[in-house]
């Protein structure tokens, strides 16, 4: 190899070492920029992104909450032919979450059509808690469900 090259690959490696130095700076800088602004915004005030959801239910209170999700429930009840012994507002959970305390019964394929059906169609209604058990002729889904609201 002749010199120049040496002497041209030699500078090259220099000038490299030289940006990399300055890129290794430039990036702790920016680091730190983003430790700084990620400290500002969770400083900044808590960002409620429950009652900004779009899955929430529409509902004046907790009890007009948990008594629409019932309404829909008594009627995919009514079309699947399920009996619903006990469908009543139950102790709040929290802010913006209501609970229905429910009961039904009937042929196990419907009564589990329906329980399905809840948390798959009723906007923002979840199962808290549940039992089934076997019944003359059927089952008995008796339980509670978190229904959120805003």
């Amino acid at each position: 190899m002749s010199r120049a090259v040496w002497i041209g690959g030699g500078a090259g490696l220099a000038l490299a070492a030289l940006a990399w130095s300055g890129a290794g700076d430039a990036l702790a800088r920016l680091d730190a920029a983003r430790a700084i602004a990620a400290d500002a915004r969770a400083e900044a005030a808590p960002i409620d992104r429950l009652a900004d959801a779009p899955w929430r239910l529409q509902a004046p209170s907790a009890r007009a909450a948990a008594a629409a999700v019932a309404a829909r429930i008594r009627d995919g009840a009514k079309r699947n032919g399920v009996l619903v012994e006990r469908a009543g507002a139950g102790a709040p959970v929290g802010p913006g979450l209501a609970r229905l305390d429910l009961s039904l019964s009937g042929p196990e394929k419907a009564v589990l059509a329906v329980a399905d059906a809840i948390e798959r169609e009723s906007r923002g209604a979840r199962w808290e808690r549940w039992r089934l058990e076997a019944t003359a002729g059927g089952v008995r889904l008796s339980g509670s469900v978190a229904v959120a609201w805003r």
